[in-house]
């Protein structure tokens, strides 16, 4: 007797996606009509208040965690150890980060938003602000790769504790771009919804190569 074939993405999956993409228009579109300001500058202010020597030092070591030169080498890594065992993961994680990476230079340069001024900031960044990209890398690559390990893991707890480090991990760097004042907050969450709907499709997309529907 056959075993039963596992069931493909449903609609719902592919909603969820587009709802990621739809909750990066409305952080535009209110970027646009200067909805966000108040919020921007306010959570800028409060987070500066809790500037601290060692706090900084931490601060910008998790920042570059989401920098280019660290996710390059770790993508490297990923991709030297499962080029043979694992394509199509290895696959999922390249596009996503060539993707995002893409669409954050992208969406920067028509944009063109300014970086934060309120307060000097406490590191050193020449591109503009919106979105973050720090933001989307993190959330496209250590998500994906949290859920590439996550779909290996021996045990739903493991499984469990996989996901909630990832999302530490990205929540982190995130702040650590707030903390540091080069983005606003609508920065960082227009990054993580840009993020979000980017990894959803490619996870989405892969399920389906590996569970077509018959």
């Amino acid at each position: 007797q056959d075993l039963p074939l596992k069931r493909g993405p449903s609609r719902l999956s592919y909603l969820i996606s587009a709802a990621f993409l739809l909750v990066f228009v409305l952080l535009f579109l209110g970027l646009q009509l200067g909805a966000t300001t108040s919020v921007d500058l306010a959570m800028l202010r409060a987070t500066h208040r809790l500037a601290a020597p060692g706090t900084t030092r931490i601060m910008v070591a998790v920042t570059y965690l989401g920098s280019w030169p660290v996710i390059a080498v770790l993508l490297g890594l990923f991709v030297w150890r499962n080029r043979s065992r694992h394509p199509h993961s290895v696959r999922t994680l390249i596009l996503a980060v060539l993707g995002g990476s893409i669409g954050s230079l992208t969406l920067k340069l028509l944009v063109r938003r300014p970086r934060p001024d309120l307060f000097p900031a406490l590191v050193h960044v020449s591109s503009f602000s919106f979105p973050s990209g720090h933001a989307i890398i993190s959330l496209v690559f250590y998500g994906s790769l949290g859920h590439l390990l996550a779909d290996h893991a021996s045990s739903p707890r493991l499984r469990a504790a996989i996901y909630v480090a990832t999302g530490l991990m990205i929540l982190a760097i995130g702040y650590s771009r707030l903390y540091l004042g080069v983005h606003y907050l609508t920065d960082i969450l227009a990054g993580y919804a840009l993020g979000a709907a980017w990894i959803s499709f490619l996870v989405l997309n892969q399920r389906r190569h590996r569970y077509p529907r018959i």
